[in-house]
């Protein structure tokens, strides 16, 4: 009996080290990303027995999810879509065909599909000639997939080098060089801003001498983005006398990134012009978003609409300003909520608004106890209802501002319409424990 146990780990341990046997003639090993509800990567990337890699965006999506997906998707998330070929070594196949025997890949279920939605499919194929295997991965480690796929979707990618297109690196300009790609195109707009988002002014001044239009304002908006105040400045020097327009997506990016650098040198550029309330007022939106008072401070004097404009829906700086909360790494000057209400309720803004129907209470948005106590300070009611009655009471995501709501009144005995929950069941729900005590306490 014993004999025949080891005889049996014997063969199972030969199994499992036995090398594929591969017929690099018909070689084929592919890996296709799918389109998600965003703006997920899709694109398909063969490898052949002979390292020819081919990557493309125009396949077929791989399954029937992942065709609505692409339907929806706002973008392919590839900076160079289209179809491409290249080159590997045969020591880089190998090493891939490695991973797959150490892993087990022919072992595999052919799918993992998780009970989700909107995430992108990634399909692995791998035909040696030999034998053939087909894995689905359909957000597959939430459904018991080993982490091995993760591995081999990941080890496909670097063999192939897709990142070179995924995100326009500069390793692929040579490569569509040799392709005879125009660069003054919507390609070459692209490769610009993906290496402007990476701070990489050398692969921009290489693009620029190939034709890359350095006079786009969404390419400065990208270099805005960055915080890098040099790389933005060599840009700006290659576009001189353009009009107000052209600079103000670059200005509401560096804005609404918080980038205080490249912030400063794009005020200047405008100070000057004339600008209009309606640029004024998204320019608010985005300082207050991020808690910025030096770009509140500035953007208060170009004549915005102090609480945002009237649409349905609309953003309202002060509960822009009164939401979220300031990054570990940002400094206090460039992320200070309290200061930024406090300067926008001098300047006029409301704290509670309707329009069209809706209402509002930036003590609803308060995740800061400093924030929600200057409101309360202001006058904030703490009993504000929505126009659909829901007390702002069930907005609240932060113990210290309810305990502050509280304190001023809140009543204890409100109701959520939608499904009759209680304060105390918010409580308990939120971990609040303090305010299940105090509740409990009052008996509401």
């Amino acid at each position: 009996m014993f004999s025949a146990l080891l005889l049996l780990f014997a063969l199972f341990a030969c199994a499992r080290s036995s090398p594929l046997v591969v017929d690099y003639s018909k070689l084929r090993i592919m890996l296709s990303r799918s389109a998600c509800y965003g703006e997920c990567p899709d694109y398909r990337v063969t490898i052949l027995g002979d390292g020819t890699v081919e990557f493309s965006t125009r396949e077929l999506p791989v399954v029937a999810d992942a065709e609505l997906h692409r339907k929806y998707s706002p973008t392919v998330g590839v900076v160079v879509p289209g179809y491409h070929r290249t080159k590997i070594s045969r020591e880089t196949l190998d090493a891939l065909l490695r991973q797959f025997q150490d892993h087990n890949f022919f072992r595999l279920k052919d799918e993992y599909r998780a009970e989700v939605t909107d995430g992108p499919t990634y399909v692995v194929e791998i035909d040696t000639g030999h034998r053939k295997k087909r894995v689905v991965d359909y957000m597959g480690l939430y459904a018991g997939m080993p982490k091995s796929v993760t591995a081999i979707e990941f080890s496909i990618d670097l063999a192939a080098g897709t990142r070179r297109w995924i995100e326009g690196t500069a390793d692929v300009i040579p490569l569509l060089q040799a392709e005879g790609a125009r660069f003054d195109s919507d390609l070459g707009r692209s490769l610009l801003m993906a290496a402007a988002v990476r701070g990489e002014l050398t692969t921009i001044q290489t693009l620029g001498k190939l034709g890359a239009p350095l006079a786009d304002p969404y390419v400065l908006a990208a270099a805005a983005s960055s915080n890098d105040a040099v790389m933005l400045q060599w840009l700006l020097d290659r576009n001189p006398q353009q009009s107000l327009s052209h600079f103000m997506p670059a200005l509401d990016s560096a804005v609404r990134s918080g980038s205080q650098n490249t912030f400063g040198l794009l005020k200047a550029k405008v100070h000057l012009r004339s600008m209009s309330r309606n640029d004024a007022t998204d320019i608010l939106i985005g300082a207050a978003r991020v808690g910025n008072a030096t770009m509140v401070a500035w953007v208060l004097d170009q004549n915005p609409r102090i609480d945002g404009n009237e649409e349905f829906g609309a953003a309202v700086p002060v509960a822009e300003a009164a939401g979220g909360t300031c990054p570990e790494d940002r400094p206090l000057e460039q992320c200070d909520r309290p200061r930024v209400v406090r300067m926008l309720l001098d300047a006029g803004a409301k704290i509670q608004w309707s329009r069209q129907g809706t209402t509002g209470s930036a003590l609803g948005y308060a995740m800061d106890i400093n924030v929600a106590t200057l409101l309360l300070q202001a006058g904030a009611d703490v009993n504000f209802r929505s126009d659909e009655g829901e007390p702002i009471i069930f907005s609240v995501y932060d113990e210290d501002v309810a305990l502050a709501m509280i304190a001023k009144g809140l009543d204890l005995k409100s109701i959520r319409p939608a499904d009759k929950m209680t304060v105390k069941e918010w409580a308990a729900y939120q971990k609040w424990p303090r305010v299940v005590a105090l509740v409990s306490k009052t008996g509401a």
